[in-house]
């Protein structure tokens, strides 16, 4: 008998992924959802345990009975609290997988609960939108037991990378990645909208286009971050009149008060007083002086 898959919350994302997972002719499976009795959400819940061929259990207890992996994917809020219920009813051997988008700590709050000896914690970031990769969605998996999901379910098609580190690792590489994947849409939309109002869409795209088309992102902190500190001042102040013709359009400024604000706060640190005007310094250089000039602070 093969290794066996235990749901805990069977949203949309457990269904998505389980179903593939059975496509793939991975089969055992079973899952617990309390929402199954909820008048408006279990009917869906149990359509999609329907369409895949799974139970959804009366108990936690029955659903992760002879399972090895026991997957939550709930929500963030309730991550430490489902964890708090479920790890006492698993025994040696099984692995707790969170799938949860929730922040390090939690997941390291989560590896930290009392559990059976033999039961393993894992971390796992899920690094794209599932209904548009489904099974495939690509994972990183970092704490104890991270092996053995990998080995069992890379035959099937799964996209699993392993990191060397403990839990909260792979949480941390998510999170930290939305401050670009999630800020950088803001920041367009902010300077595209003013373009927009003012007429000058396209020849802003050129520009933008001249300065960092085709450049990685690496190549892009090289080629930024050096004048950043070095002329954040002079910035700062010109931040401070985008904001005013911002307000004066009628947009939001949000983003551009933000870097208004950062760019006083590199201000602040003089590191153009330690590394000079005329330098060029690479991001990793540049990252070592904001970090010790702010722990000096």
């Amino acid at each position: 008998m093969g290794k066996g898959i235990a749901w805990i919350g069977f949203g949309e994302a457990a269904y998505h992924i389980s179903l593939g997972l059975k496509q793939q002719g991975f089969d055992r499976m079973a899952a617990y959802d309390p929402a199954k009795r909820d008048p408006l959400r279990g009917a869906t819940i149990q359509s999609h345990a329907e369409q895949v061929g799974i139970s959804i259990c009366d108990t936690p207890e029955e659903a992760i009975q002879g399972m090895d992996f026991v997957v939550s994917l709930t929500s963030a809020k309730v991550a430490v609290s489902i964890a708090r219920q479920i790890l006492p009813l698993m025994k040696r051997g099984q692995v707790f997988l969170d799938f949860n988008s929730a922040a390090p700590d939690t997941k390291q709050e989560i590896a930290a609960l009392e559990r059976s000896e033999g039961v393993r914690i894992c971390d796992v970031a899920v690094m794209g939108p599932v209904p548009l990769h489904g099974f495939r969605v690509p994972l990183l998996i970092a704490g104890e037991g991270r092996q053995e999901f990998a080995q069992e379910m890379l035959p099937y098609g799964m996209k699993i990378e392993l990191l060397e580190a403990p839990a909260g690792g792979a949480s941390a590489v998510k999170m930290i990645r939305s401050v670009f994947m999630k800020g950088f849409p803001q920041v367009m939309l902010e300077c595209l909208l003013a373009a927009e109002r003012y007429g000058v869409t396209e020849k802003m795209l050129d520009s933008l286009e001249g300065t960092i088309g085709g450049k990685t992102v690496r190549q892009m902190a090289n080629q930024l971050f050096t004048p950043t500190v070095i002329h954040a001042e002079r910035r700062a102040a010109e931040m401070k009149e985008v904001v005013k013709m911002l307000h004066t359009a009628g947009l939001a400024a949000q983003m551009s008060e933000a870097a208004f604000q950062r760019l006083e706060q590199l201000a602040s640190l003089h590191i153009v007083d330690e590394i000079g005007s005329d330098v060029k310094l690479g991001y990793a250089q540049i990252l070592s002086r904001i970090l010790d000039r702010q722990a000096g602070e």
